[in-house]
């Protein structure tokens, strides 16, 4: 799956966002995310959450960012290649 979040005419907000558990995503490329690339636990907690196999690339914000408020825990990320973000990974 390839997701351009088409950040470089001024596009806003996060490509994926997972808001409950047992999420998946794998095998993706998403790209130019004017916020954040993934986003776990926006708005509800998201624990168990897995990622796998992506490649995140130029998000304005964080490639994954977890909100700890909502206590998302206990997921699985492997194979990820993250970079060119304007904040950390």
């Amino acid at each position: 799956m390839n997701l351009d979040g088409n950040r470089f005419n001024s596009a806003t907000g996060d490509l994926v966002v997972f808001n409950a558990a047992y999420n998946f995503i794998q095998n993706c490329q998403l790209a130019n995310a004017g916020g954040n690339a993934i986003t776990v636990g926006k708005a509800a907690a998201a624990a168990q959450s897995r990622i796998r196999n992506c490649q995140i690339r130029l998000s304005a914000a964080y490639g994954i960012q977890t909100v700890s408020s909502f206590n998302s825990f206990d997921g699985l990320w492997s194979d990820l290649d993250i970079g060119m973000c304007g904040k950390s990974g």
